[in-house]
Parts: structure tokens; C-alpha cells; sequence
């Protein structure tokens, strides 16, 4: 996803130096390129395309396209992630209905299932292409879910952290766009603060409510230590901050089912 003032720049690159980079089709889809294409269609030129061979797989192509293009932050890379992910559970889908037809049994681990309706696991096989993390594509996932499109488009860009979208995304939508460009500017982001325990004397809904209240605060302060974290985390060994990371995105999520479950579990009492 491109800003309005960066496609215009790509167009203008175009029109002045012509298409450099060519958009890559499979199957009469396109595999990478789409703001190249949609530049020549406003300038009104013939794109240069060029057709995927089918040698490999399509996955690491479109992830070895996009890594060698240019270095990208490791909020960019799950997005990548977020963006490869359909096209890695189609290859593997593809593969295992080959080998059901040959009658064969593979152990390839990228066929394995994650639930009864024999969706694949496929989040930590595409985190490990992209050199990230499983959670961090669960992170991109839910910012691209409930944050409107000026904070998605800032990760791509690069202006914000995952981490801060994903805390500006559980504000109300109308919010958001002001509360992008004090995290953008770097000025501190002040969620209401977290009260020690639920006012006494509620009923079971006004409990509950105020529980989730409580665990969305809590949540949205961790991303907020996480963004200001991650500036110290770059200069300890590569080890020491891969195994806090982990850490911190296992409590994350934690606390992100608790409120979903507590979330859905309202909204049937009502």
C-alpha cells in the first residue's frame, strides 16, 4: 500500500525514467507490482510484465523480490508476512492435494493443520522466511483489522512500529489519525490509566465490562513499553533480544485472547 504523495512519485519516476522494474504475473495474476502497474495505467503506457516460470516456489520468490528490493524494519517484514501468507497456504494446499492423489504420506511441515477445519499452520513457515516472528504476523494481522488505513500505511512506510499501530488501533477509529501523528512526531501516547481493581459493588455485566476495560488498558500500555523498549533492545546480543522479544509477545497475546474471549462472551449476555 502506497501514501498518495508516493504513488505520484512513482508515477513521475516512471513518466521521466521509464519502468526499471518489471511486474511479475502467475497465472494471469499479479505476484508483485501492483503499484507499478496501476502507475503505467495512469501515465498510459504498456507495463513490462514478465510471467513467473513455476520453477520453486512462489512464496520464497515474491519474499526474495521484496527483501532484495530494499531493507525493511522488522514491523515491515510481518507485514510482508501478512502479505505472503495467503499465497503460502495456497502453495501448501496445492502440495497436499498432490500428494493425496499419489496416495503418498508426506512430513512436510508446512501441510500441518491448525484446527478442525484443517487450516494450515502456516504463520511460523512464512516467519521463518522473512526472519521474523509467528506473533509478529498475528500483531500485523489485527492492525490491519481494526486500524484505519493512515496507520497501516505508516508501518509500511516505516514512520511507526508495529507495536504503536497496534496501540493506536484499539483507539476509537476517529482518534486514531491525531493520536498517528503524536507517535509519528514521537510525543508520548497517554492511555486512560489502569485502575488497581473493578469499583466494587457491580453486577455481573458491569464486572465484566469493567474487566475488559481493564485488560485493553493493560494491553495498550505493554505496546506502548514495547515501542519505547525497542531502541535499547537493538543494542544487546542478537540472543538475549530474540528470547525477550518471545517473551514479550507470548504475555501480549495472552492478554489479547483474555480480552477477546471476555469481549465475545459479553456480547452474547447482551
Amino acid at each position: 500500500m502506497m501514501s498518495e504523495t508516493e504513488f505520484t512519485g512513482l508515477v513521475e519516476d516512471i513518466r521521466k525514467n521509464g519502468q526499471l522494474e518489471p511486474i511479475w504475473v502467475h497465472q494471469q495474476k499479479i505476484i508483485d507490482g501492483r503499484n507499478r502497474y496501476n502507475a503505467c495505467l495512469e501515465i498510459g503506457v504498456e507495463p513490462v510484465v514478465r510471467e513467473w516460470d513455476g520453477k520453486g516456489s512462489l512464496v520464497s520468490f515474491v519474499t526474495s523480490l521484496n527483501l532484495h528490493r530494499r531493507h525493511l524494519t522488522l514491523s515491515q517484514l510481518h507485514l510482508l508476512g501478512l502479505k505472503i501468507k495467503p499465497i503460502f497456504e495456497e502453495e501448501a494446499l496445492s502440495k497436499k492435494l498432490s500428494h493425496l492423489k499419489q496416495n503418498t504420506v508426506t512430513s512436510d511441515s508446512k501441510l500441518r493443520t491448525t484446527d478442525s477445519e484443517g487450516k494450515f499452520e502456516s504463520a511460523k513457515e512464512v516467519a521463518k522466511l522473512i526472519g521474523g516472528s509467528a506473533s509478529g504476523i498475528y500483531t500485523a494481522q489485527r492492525v490491519v483489522r481494526d486500524a484505519v488505513p493512515e496507520v497501516v500505511e505508516a508501518v509500511e512506510q516505516g514512520k511507526v512500529s508495529l507495536n504503536k499501530a497496534e496501540t493506536i488501533s484499539k483507539l476509537p477509529k476517529d482518534q486514531q489519525p491525531e493520536i498517528l501523528k503524536k507517535a509519528i512526531a514521537n510525543e508520548p501516547i497517554k492511555p486512560k490509566p489502569i485502575p488497581l481493581e473493578p469499583p466494587a459493588k457491580l453486577g455481573y455485566m458491569e464486572g465484566a465490562e469493567a474487566l475488559h476495560e481493564i485488560l485493553q488498558n493493560i494491553s495498550m500500555q505493554l505496546g506502548i513499553l514495547i515501542g519505547h523498549a525497542e531502541t535499547e533492545l537493538l543494542s544487546l546480543p542478537k540472543s538475549t533480544v530474540k528470547n525477550a522479544r518471545h517473551q514479550i509477545e507470548v504475555y501480549v497475546d495472552g492478554i489479547h485472547k483474555c480480552a477477546e474471549r471476555l469481549e465475545i462472551s459479553l456480547k452474547m449476555c447482551k
